[in-house]
């Protein structure tokens, strides 16, 4: 049977759904085609690879489960039932794309199906081992390994985690709480590659301080065992350990999409390695009528900026396609020890895009809390133009969502600075930070000002 659809979401992930819902508010006509069986393991595999920060964090690591069977209610016996009721077409099937005639299609087991666009959204993952010697001849673990574990003091002690990400960073901080002798080793100079470089020293000086060993700017290309002892090369250093476990991020991953009906429009599809989709601004891939969002367009899988990507598509399919993903104006969050959120440029993006033409307020505070009396800590570098805009925003630590948020719908306004300064706040803490922004900024923009008044009150002294 043919069936004809103003738009077709492919995939089961939770930015589907959401999208599914979105597009069916405005009255159009919407199939969502799921690949995934959440009652099998390929649909708990699925659930914690978009939940996995979450399901790995050592806060939370302890109802893992109850965690992940609670989202797969939530997706079962409320989400999708709500779809059925916006006359959504709920279709679980494997699909291919396909042509039909000299129109892009979709085949599923019983029918053709064919609209004027298609979403493709983060799908199964197909995880292999990375490219260093030796490895196939060694057992190692993976997050979801971690995660299916019954007993994680049962693990052996001296253990080896490779990546520089959330998952990384939440594995080994988990492990160290269960008294296991750990080492993170990284490739990149610095752990979260892509954030402030002076957030991920303060994070690795937080994860050294709880007795993790953190190795920077190693390459690993060799794993063996030598008279009964496991060794790993990296760099010019030889570590021995008793488990590795790898991060998702340094595994290859392929993917189950089938795109070999769409013949040699393929290969223009996907990047030279055929693990990330390559799209323009609009999210639309080579292929006019196919967009694409989610993890397969690399970068952090956030279901916040997932849903902004989703939005963006919907609305380029359904109605005129101008919309454009603008990354700079959505906030996210890393969630692991202590939290990390951020909006807009990073310092080195700024200094290649600006120039010296900015200028950069950072705090820094740890104190006791009144309330639980506990250590907090406090970070955030606030990156200006020198026309007051706001470019950046990194934060890290207690109470970073609240001010986060106010930067993000700042920006997204297009308010700068010193509308900031104008905000009433109840709360005291981040009230008090603005405050010292407010004072660091006008000292650095006035300062020809301040001399003068200094100036001023020591010649009234006299």
């Amino acid at each position: 049977m043919k069936l004809t659809y103003d738009l077709i979401i492919l995939g089961g992930s939770l930015e589907a759904i959401w999208g599914a819902k979105y597009a069916a508010n405005f009255g159009a006509r919407v199939a969502l085609i799921i690949d995934v069986n959440f009652g099998a393991e390929e649909g708990k595999k699925y659930l914690f690879q978009q939940l996995q920060t979450e399901l790995l964090s050592p806060n939370s690591f302890h109802n893992r489960e109850d965690i992940l069977e609670e989202k797969k209610r939530l997706i079962e016996d409320v989400l999708l039932p709500e779809l059925d009721s916006l006359e959504v077409d709920v279709i679980f099937s494997d699909f291919q794309f396909t042509l039909e005639g000299n129109k892009t299609a979709i085949k599923t087991k019983n029918d053709i199906l064919m609209a004027n666009g298609y979403i493709i959204t983060t799908p199964l993952y197909n995880y292999q081992h990375p490219d260093w010697v030796g490895i196939e001849d060694i057992n190692y673990l993976t997050g979801y390994d971690v995660f299916t574990s019954w007993d994680i003091d049962s693990l052996p002690n001296n253990l080896v985690v490779i990546g520089d990400d959330e998952m990384a960073i939440n594995i080994s901080s988990l492990l160290i709480r269960h008294q296991k002798k750990v080492t993170l080793l990284t490739t990149q100079g610095h752990i979260l590659p892509w954030e402030d470089a002076d957030i991920a020293f303060l994070i690795q000086c937080q994860l050294e301080s709880m007795g993790i060993n953190v190795l920077t700017n190693y390459q690993v290309t060799q794993v063996k065992s030598i008279d009964n002892s496991k060794w790993i090369q990296a760099g010019d250093k030889a570590i021995e350990y008793e488990q590795i476990i790898i991060s998702d991020g340094f595994l290859k991953r392929q993917v189950s999409f089938n795109f070999d009906g769409l013949e040699e429009q393929k290969q223009s599809i996907f990047n030279f390695n055929e693990t990330n989709l390559l799209v323009n601004k609009k999210l639309q891939t080579y292929h006019s009528l196919i967009y694409c969002v989610g993890g397969l367009l690399g970068g952090y899988n956030h279901l916040n900026i997932a849903k902004e990507e989703i939005r963006v598509a919907i609305n380029n399919i359904l109605f005129l396609n101008f919309n454009k993903i603008n990354y700079d104006e959505i906030p996210y969050d890393i969630n692991i020890i202590s939290g990390v959120s951020r909006i807009g440029y990073s310092e080195s993006q700024v200094k290649s895009l600006y120039g010296d033409s900015w200028d950069s307020f950072v705090i820094k505070d740890t104190f006791l809390s009144p309330f639980d009396l506990e250590q907090k800590h406090f970070y955030i570098k606030l990156i200006v133009s020198k026309t007051n805009e706001i470019l950046g925003c990194h934060c890290w630590g207690y109470k970073r969502e609240l001010l986060m948020n106010i930067i993000g719908v700042m920006i997204k306004t297009n308010n700068n600075i010193k509308y900031l300064f104008t905000i009433a706040i109840s709360d005291d803490f981040v009230r008090s930070i603005i405050n010292e922004l407010e004072i660091m900024f006008a000292k650095k923009k006035y300062s020809r000002k301040f001399s003068l008044l200094e100036s001023w009150f020591i010649w009234r002294r006299k």
